[in-house]
């Protein structure tokens, strides 16, 4: 199937990171290859970014920083991705997707929902029947999300593929090989509720219920359905 990018733009708190392991090993397990199939780039300790060319596709990180605040690792990836265009297949994740609608000209910034956290279900656009990577799956589909910012508006040559009434740009694609996820296939339903207990003083702060949160999170398949689409459509151009 080739070699797979991983662009590390964050990682998960340390307790999680522990009992569940890191971002990549997520990743793989969604898309159902082997962890040694990965190369990790971590921009934020200003590992090199190399040629896109290598790699059979590209996947952008979640980050606890926001899109933003501009921080030079995240321009720096910004610029790398201007350079690179679009002939490798990318899949950016949660602040991968609002740095890639960033790049092509749409809006970041926070939701005015305000936080959204746990287990939701996103809908599938009409365009998305006929997109290669949302085609094939479910109208609805159950996911684990976790952000407070947004793509509040989609770049001008994106197509709209999937939304629910908290965020309605939950993903979109731009051209025919670079896709946007804000919510996280790669997380499951154990690892969103340890993000929901990590961060449950500030949840609550917010007006959440952090508890009816974590009872409230399920698995799917969708999320590593996803993944494993994306690798079959990546390994297949």
């Amino acid at each position: 199937m080739g070699r797979f990018l991983i662009i590390k733009m964050g990682a998960p708190p340390p307790g999680i990171e522990t009992r569940h392991g890191v971002f990549a090993d997520w990743i793989a397990r969604g898309m159902g290859v082997d962890r040694d199939t990965l190369d990790i780039v971590d921009v934020v300790a200003d590992e090199p970014l190399p040629s896109m060319e290598s790699y059979t596709g590209v996947i952008l990180t979640g980050s606890a920083a926001m899109v933003t605040d501009h921080l030079p690792w995240s321009e720096r990836v910004a610029g790398w991705l201007k350079e690179s265009g679009d002939k490798t297949p990318i899949l950016g994740i949660c602040y991968g997707h609002q740095l890639l609608g960033d790049v092509y000209g749409g809006t970041v910034g926070q939701n005015p929902s305000g936080r959204e956290i746990g287990t939701i279900t996103v809908e599938r656009t009409s365009e998305a029947k006929d997109d290669p990577l949302f085609g094939g799956l479910p109208s609805s589909l159950v996911m684990q999300a976790t952000h407070m910012e947004s793509l509040i508006t989609l770049p001008e040559n994106a197509v709209r593929l999937a939304g629910n009434r908290h965020d309605p740009n939950q993903a979109f694609r731009i051209g025919e090989s670079i896709w946007g996820v804000q919510f996280h296939p790669e997380m499951n339903a154990d690892i969103i509720s340890e993000y929901i207990v990590a961060r449950r003083e500030a949840i609550a702060a917010e007006g959440l219920d952090p508890k009816a949160l974590v009872e409230a999170a399920s698995d799917s398949q969708h999320g590593a359905g996803l993944l494993a689409r994306f690798a079959q459509i990546a390994a297949s151009r």
